[in-house]
Formats: C-alpha cells, structure tokens, sequence
C-alpha cells in the first residue's frame, strides 16, 4: 500500500540544452540557458574545454566536444582549434565561456540549483593545469556551493581535490558510471562495480548512466560508506522507459536533453501517485530489470 508519495528527482539539463525546443543537439548558448532559468529548470550538467592558442592562459569554455565537432565540421577536437576558428564556425550562436555562464547563474543564485562540470580532455597534458583558473572562476563567482564536478576515475577525483584544497574550496565530486565498460552479469546486462565505488573516499556522488541502475546500485548509494551515502544522478534520460526507470528506482537526479518534458512527465506521475496515497490503493510494481 502507498502511505507516503515518493520525491521526484531533480530535473539537470544536460548541456544547458532543451533539444525540443532547439529542434535537435545544439551548442550550449547564454540565450539557451536565460530560456532554462526562466521556466525553473536551475540544475545543469556541462563539459568544458580550452582551445589550442591559449597557452598559459586561462580561458575556459561550454560545449560537449563530440557534438561540437560535428555541429561546426571540426577537421578537429575543440581543443586543438585556434579560438578563431571556433568563433567563426559558432556564428551565429556564439562561443559561451564558462567565464559568462557563471555569470548568468551568478544572477539567480537565490534560485540556482547544482551546476556539474566536466573539463574534458583528462588524458592532454593541458588538463591538470587548466584545474586552478576553473576554481579560481568558481570562487570569483561565489558560486562553489552550487557546484559539483564530474569525473572519470581516482585519479582524476584526486587531482580535482588537490586544486580545490589549493584554492581553499570544497566542491563535491562525482565519478561517472559508464554502461559501455561495466561488468557484464550473469543476465547479459551491464551492471556498476559497486565495491570499486562505495571503496573510492575522494567520490561525493555517482553519475551513472540509466543502462547500469538497478535495485542494487539505488542501494548501495543509500548505504552508508565512510560514515555518509552517495547522491545518485542518471543520464541521459530523454524517453519514457529510461526516465520510468529512475521514477520507479529513485535518484536524486535526473540528467537529461529534454528537461521540460522529463519535468512535466515526473510531475504527471507525482500527481498520479499522490492520489493513489490517498484512495490508498496499491502502489504499480516498479521497474525490475
């Protein structure tokens, strides 16, 4: 029976993106995440990248690379491009700087929920560099509260902690869980390697793709490990089977290209489920995998 109805997931754009209204992938633009905080989608998950004349500086920028690069008809990655390539194939969306981004959510900080960033490229030997102006723009900004950064590995995830104690900042860290290199279990399906997770201490958080959720990931990041349990986001999820599998599994987050229809579709399923509590009528089985 249904005594008490479930939270819903917050709704993360993913790239700062709605994909139905921009008519399909496109680059993350200042207008595009104006649109986003004006109808209260105010969680975002975003990659960031340098480009190849900026040595020694401090310039970072937004996009997903893969996508840019077929967007813009790249002969390259993002970062090994002159800047002026880029602000010439961006036209006439522009190139956002993650410089300007903050500043736009540094304008609804009252209202701003959690902005995850990735900078890309770990394996360039420009990547541990580009780790300090990344906090230095998070702590100009006053944002750091309301920021978490996303990565790969513990090596990554001690690299990250080592710049934030330089900066004198704590912002969480979530590791990604991936689908394409996870275990493989007796039922044929990709599943998280839940030790290798709970056992990692520099990881606040799992961002995990939808293909790997199951019963026992949702439970392993409610249990405490190190004395405190892991919050669980889930990408990407733009169509209704994968977002039935979080409702019905539970996460914190839900990352997506089509925040406004993951939010209407969760809040047509609160509803539901609401006045199920009520008449108490049993609650639908969930997802099982």
């Amino acid at each position: 029976m249904c005594t008490h109805p479930r939270r819903p997931p917050r709704i993360v754009s993913h790239r700062g993106v709605d994909e139905d209204q921009a008519g399909g992938v496109a680059p993350s633009t200042a207008a595009r995440l104006h649109a986003l905080l004006g109808v209260g989608i105010t969680s975002f998950d975003v990659d960031l990248f340098w480009v190849a004349d900026d040595d020694g500086g401090d310039e970072l920028f937004v996009g997903h690379p893969p996508s840019l690069r077929t967007l813009w008809g790249l002969a390259a990655d993002v970062h090994a491009m002159p800047l002026a390539t880029l602000r010439q194939r961006s036209l006439p969306d522009g190139l956002l700087r993650l410089a300007d981004m903050l500043r736009i959510f540094a304008d609804h900080r009252n209202t701003l929920g959690q902005v995850s960033l990735e900078l890309k490229f770990p394996t360039h030997p420009e990547w541990h560099r580009r780790l300090a102006p990344l906090y230095a723009q998070l702590a100009a900004a006053r944002l750091a509260t309301h920021a978490a950064v996303v990565v790969n590995d513990a090596a990554q995830a001690a690299a990250h902690r080592a710049a934030q104690t330089a900066a004198a900042l704590r912002v969480p860290i979530f590791v990604v869980v991936r689908d394409n290199d996870a275990p493989i279990g007796p039922d044929g399906q990709p599943h998280a390697n839940l030790s290798a997770l709970a056992d990692e201490p520099l990881y606040d958080g799992w961002s995990a793709s939808w293909k790997v959720l199951d019963t026992a990931l949702r439970r392993a990041s409610l249990a405490p490990a190190r004395g405190r349990t892991h919050r669980l986001a889930v990408w990407v999820c733009d169509h209704e089977p994968e977002l039935r599998r979080v409702w019905d599994l539970g996460a914190e987050d839900v990352i997506s290209n089509r925040p406004l229809w993951a939010r209407s579709l969760l809040e047509r399923w609160q509803k539901e489920e609401e006045a199920r509590c009520k008449t108490n009528s049993p609650t639908p089985i969930p997802y099982a995998p």
